[in-house]
């Protein structure tokens, strides 16, 4: 059995602003992982002076580890992926947290950024409030605005000498530098270095068991297109029953390291198939609206026609009528020859109006609507 954990104890005085009604209002409506995961948020927003910050689920189940080795923090106590997920859509769901999805510029998706959700304009009582739009904290330690997500007040964080010395732990946190988390002076020009891209796959590597210094090591040294590629031919494997003969990180680490390697024929990642999947959909959607206004414009046709067969004299329409007969037996000869032997009136006459719609549609609609063209 293992040991009990023992806390060694406080140190002082160190401290992350928490908001009163998260005692008073929300903890008897919050579960526990619920209660966790908005305690963690919290801590890595207001507990650095930040409104928002983006938190991968890694860093919420494990921790962050600095560069040294040593954890920043253990994560939030949740163990498993399916539980912190249904934390965090109740908490936004119950109007607490705000979270923003964040894409690249290739679309690619990126870490999460959540954020406490406050009283549209109502800022606590002895502050002055700052509405969205205000400058807030991103990746990377500068202040820039993040993209609307909802009107809401975010209220400025107010200096205190009891607050954690915030500075040092900005550069020791990974999520906000990454050369914190790998040191990559040696890395592969065509690796590029973003904060997002390097975090994405330790945390992907460290999903499949391959350990942190392992991971760190394989990004070093390894083209990142690579490298990506391999996560996803490795789920992809393993969602379909597939063990290797040792262990998946040892076959992960050999086979990023192994030069020869080479994927399956036609293999693509998840982020080309997601890519191509969205080129599907535009076009299928394009396809739709395409029928859309081809019938609207077969609508509008009929309606053109029968108000002009309307005020056509009966003579007119009569004159029409043989024309169209005539047109359609010399086009069609078999026809011609069943009508002959007293037979196929009924097709005779479908296919004459047809045409005379045709005649009305291509030589008389133009005269009474000059603005419709009849071709």
């Amino acid at each position: 059995m293992a040991h009990p954990f023992r806390f060694e104890g406080f140190t002082a005085p160190h401290y992350t602003q928490v908001p009163d009604e998260v005692f008073d209002i929300l903890m008897p409506h919050l579960r526990e992982a619920e209660l966790k995961a908005l305690l963690y948020i919290v801590r890595r927003t207001f507990g650095f002076k930040k409104d928002s910050d983006p938190i991968s689920f890694n860093q919420f189940l494990r921790g962050i580890r600095k560069s040294d080795g040593t954890y920043l923090d253990r994560g939030c106590g949740i163990r498993d992926r399916t539980t912190l997920s249904k934390a965090l859509k109740r908490l936004e769901k119950m109007g607490v947290i705000v979270t923003h999805k964040v894409t690249d510029e290739k679309g690619a998706k990126q870490t999460t950024v959540y954020s406490l959700r406050f009283k549209e304009n109502k800022p606590p009582k002895g502050r002055k409030g700052r509405e969205e739009g205000s400058r807030q904290n991103p990746p990377g330690g500068s202040r820039k605005s993040l993209p609307p997500r909802s009107r809401q007040f975010i209220p400025p964080l107010v200096g205190n000498p009891y607050l954690q010395q915030t500075e040092m732990q900005q550069k020791e946190t990974t999520t906000n530098n990454p050369e914190d988390v790998v040191p990559f002076e040696n890395s592969s020009s065509k690796n590029p270095q973003t904060d997002n891209s390097i975090n994405k796959l330790l945390d992907q590597m460290e999903i499949l068991g391959v350990s942190q210094k392992v991971a760190t090591r394989l990004v070093k040294e390894q083209p990142w297109e690579k490298l990506q590629k391999l996560i996803d031919l490795t789920l992809d494997k393993l969602e379909e029953g597939w063990k290797p003969r040792k262990s998946v990180p040892a076959w992960f680490v050999a086979a990023a390291q192994d030069e020869g390697f080479r994927f399956p024929e036609g293999f693509k990642t998840r982020a080309e198939r997601e890519e191509e999947q969205k080129e599907w959909k535009e076009k299928q959607a394009k396809m739709k609206e395409a029928e859309k206004e081809a019938w609207r414009k077969a609508k509008e046709r009929e309606v053109l026609i029968k108000q002009v067969m309307s005020v056509l004299p009966v003579k007119k329409l009569e004159a029409l009528r043989k024309r169209a007969q005539k047109e359609v037996l010399k086009k069609h000869k078999v026809l011609a020859s069943f009508v002959r032997a007293g037979e196929g009136q009924f097709f005779l006459d479908q296919l004459t109006d047809w045409r005379v719609k045709e005649i009305i549609w291509e030589e008389v609609v133009p005269r009474y609507f000059p603005d419709k063209e009849g071709k």
